[in-house]
C-alpha cells in the first residue's frame, strides 16, 4: 500500500487522507495534494484542527520547510 491509494480511497479515514496528502506535497510539491487538504478541510473542522497540530509538528518547522505554500491552504 502506497500514500497514493491512502489518498484516493475513501475507506481511509480523512485525517488519514489529510497526513497522505500533506506527506505527498512534502515530496513532490504538486498543488493538487494541497487542493486536496483544502476539499478536506471545508468538508469537516476536525480536518482543519487536526491539520493545524500536523504543522506544530517539529517535522513542520520552518527550519526545514518552507510553509509559504501550505499556511495558504488556512485561507
Amino acid at each position: 500500500m502506497n500514500l497514493e491509494y491512502v489518498r484516493n480511497h475513501t475507506i481511509y479515514y480523512q485525517n488519514e487522507q489529510l497526513l497522505a496528502s500533506l506527506i505527498l506535497f512534502r515530496i513532490t510539491n504538486k498543488n493538487s495534494y494541497l487542493s486536496f487538504i483544502k476539499k478536506l478541510i471545508k468538508l469537516d473542522d476536525t480536518n482543519l484542527k487536526y491539520f493545524k497540530s500536523i504543522l506544530k509538528g517539529e517535522m513542520y518547522n520552518k527550519k526545514y520547510i518552507n510553509l509559504t505554500k501550505i499556511k495558504k491552504v488556512l485561507k
